[in-house]
């Protein structure tokens, strides 16, 4: 193919074949007779919608221009093979994240004072003190008490047995 042709081909021309033979770049360049710098601000110029390829073109007849060998590109690979059988799942981790019900329940005092306070204090709702036998999971001797004083008023404290 004569170099004459090549000159008179548009970037959307030019564009039809290289999406149909997939040359290098250095190919490219050669081929088309443009420079390195040329072809990226034209492959920008494309990215931004200027240049498409040309859909009417017959680019069998320029084979010849790059070898008339096509490359064909390879699939990327995984890194983990693909197998028949079923992949195993990682557990999930369940529950509660952190550990601020065990710090409350470790700062449970002996002397009584308000639940109102101390939930507020560590930020754990009335729910989980009144539930201490199930919440409570600190291994420290003695059980956790809620009730209410003579004054109405819900204290909370730690029975040392």
């Amino acid at each position: 193919m004569s170099k004459m042709k090549v000159d008179t081909l548009s970037w959307n021309q030019r564009f039809a074949l290289i999406d149909r033979f997939k040359p290098a770049d250095a190919v490219i360049c050669e081929a088309l007779g443009v420079s390195s710098e040329e072809l990226q601000t034209a492959r920008q110029m494309r990215s931004s919608g200027t240049f498409t390829s040309a859909v009417d073109m017959d680019v069998e007849k320029y084979s010849s221009l790059f070898g008339g060998a096509t490359t064909h590109t390879r699939k990327p690979t995984n890194s983990t093979p693909e197998t028949a059988s079923k992949r195993i799942r990682e557990a999930k981790k369940r529950g509660r994240k952190g550990n601020k019900i065990q710090i409350a329940f470790m700062a449970v005092p002996t002397q009584p004072i308000t639940a109102s306070q101390f939930a507020k204090q560590h930020n754990v709702s009335m729910a989980v003190l009144r539930q201490a036998k199930r919440f409570d999971k600190t291994n420290i001797g003695g059980d956790v008490c809620v009730k209410m004083d003579k004054n109405k008023t819900l204290m909370i404290w730690r029975e040392v047995k």
